[in-house]
């Protein structure tokens, strides 16, 4: 917890690296209880401003002040002594957000490295979607030289992914990434409560093994899922980019076709999610079976078979609660073409309310 109010000797002493860069302090918006000061981009010098030694005895830098990114915002804190934390938060398209945080105990430096990554980089804006990046920029403790995709801000930093936006007509995909390595990010699906959007639960999973089904989260326009992510950082954050991204561009195809098309252009990839929500029944069976044919085996009590057989059942109990995602036991729906028109059903408050017969399905199944 902080020990005291930032007062005014300590903001005169810590904006001055900022305002040589372009910056100034928003005291209206700065809480000086919690030591947060919020700076924005300062207004562009005009040719009366000061210059020269009259700048010099205003008490400014002498280092010629840049251009802030323009619509971008800093948040410094200081949650401890000798330790603080810098965001910028960069306005994209379609009014997304991207935040770069990084820590250390000198203000200056947080700054250069913030400065080291434009404001672009955390963006991809396309024709059919857009997404906005939040990185942390991180000690890197590799050897290894940046690469071209710019995950290495400078030397011994990498940019580690912490969470990703993405629209897609209408539709939200967030996906945040695990605090610890080895477990799935999570992702996230909504849409506007008024939105007749009413997806397949293998809408994400057709892209591969890693994308795992879609769960709706009570009755709000919200479903949850889970992206597997691959390697250690930085190839981890490379990997989880390139995931979100191909999500986008899948969702945004989809959402431009007939919910029929979608099975029949993805028809292959659907009876194999089918399959895998299906191996932890099909497991079930064969351990169950096989447990019964154990019992007609006439093996001595020192068999080494015997000891495996007789310790079997603890050690598959063991090994079934040490899993990091619990397999779920259930018997799957079968894929089947979507009769509806649109992926979006009128909403009741926009549009007459539809007979029973005449209301579209959908083929998501609730479990």
């Amino acid at each position: 917890m902080p020990s005291h109010p930032l007062t005014h000797h300590e903001i005169f002493a810590l904006v001055a690296p900022f305002v040589a860069r372009g910056w100034r302090a928003d005291l209206a918006a700065t809480d000086r209880m919690a030591r947060r000061l919020v700076l924005r981009p300062a207004p562009p010098r005009t040719e009366d401003g000061p210059s020269g030694e009259a700048a010099a005895d205003a008490g400014e830098a002498h280092t010629p002040r840049v251009a802030a990114p323009p619509g971008a915002t800093l948040i410094l804190e200081n949650p401890r002594k000798d330790k603080y934390r810098l965001t910028r938060i960069a306005a994209g398209p379609d009014g997304l957000e991207a935040r770069l945080e990084t820590e250390g105990p000198d203000v200056a430096a947080l700054l250069h490295r913030i400065e080291q990554v434009p404001p672009d980089r955390q963006f991809c804006a396309r024709d059919t979607f857009s997404i906005a990046w939040s990185h942390r920029l991180q000690e890197d403790e590799s050897t290894s030289a940046p690469s071209a995709a710019g995950e290495r801000a400078e030397a011994g930093l990498r940019l580690a992914l912490v969470r990703a936006v993405a629209l897609v007509d209408g539709v939200t995909l967030t996906v945040k990434m695990p605090p610890v390595r080895g477990y799935p990010a999570d992702v996230e699906i909504t849409t506007a409560e008024d939105d007749g959007f009413l997806p397949p639960d293998d809408l994400l999973a057709v892209l591969g093994r890693d994308w795992r089904r879609l769960g709706q989260v009570g009755r709000a326009k919200r479903w949850s899922s889970a992206l597997r992510i691959r390697g250690r950082e930085p190839e981890a954050s490379r990997n989880a980019e390139a995931a979100i991204e191909t999500a986008a561009i899948h969702l945004a195809r989809t959402l431009s076709e007939p919910p029929a098309a979608f099975h029949q252009r993805l028809y292959r990839e659907r009876w194999r999610v089918t399959l895998r929500r299906a191996t932890p029944l099909a497991v079930s069976i064969v351990l169950l079976v096989a447990s019964l044919g154990v019992s007609k085996l006439d093996l001595a009590p020192g068999n080494p078979l015997w000891l495996l057989l007789f310790n079997a059942p603890p050690l598959l109990l063991a090994g079934f609660f040490c899993m990091r995602e619990i397999p779920r036991i259930e018997i799957p729906p079968l894929p089947r073409v979507s009769r509806a028109a649109a992926w979006r059903t009128p909403s009741p408050l926009s549009s007459p309310a539809l007979a029973p017969s005449e209301t579209p399905e959908s083929d998501y199944r609730p479990t």
